[in-house]
């Protein structure tokens, strides 16, 4: 997996999650995996309050191709509102 497919920040309440994957954007599996974590530990700290998806370049997509679809099964979670 490569670790700067996605940037995870915390400050003040905010934690900003940024896909980091260019040239595509995309949906890959180190971005889902790297979100997932990313979306998992901020669910579970009291001190954040909002969450910002983001992408690190010009362009922002969240399709993934449907070749690896199959490998993008990662898990439900239920987070606190």
């Amino acid at each position: 997996m490569s670790a700067d497919a996605v940037i995870y920040e915390k400050q003040a309440g905010v934690a900003t999650i940024t896909k980091n994957n260019a040239p595509q954007y995309g949906m890959t599996l180190d971005v889902l995996t790297g979100m997932k974590n990313a979306l998992v530990d901020a669910n579970n700290d009291e001190d954040i309050q909002v969450i910002v998806i983001t992408a690190g370049g010009p362009g922002f997509h969240m399709g993934g191709g449907s070749t690896r679809r199959s490998q993008y099964r990662l898990g439900i979670h239920t987070c606190r509102i």
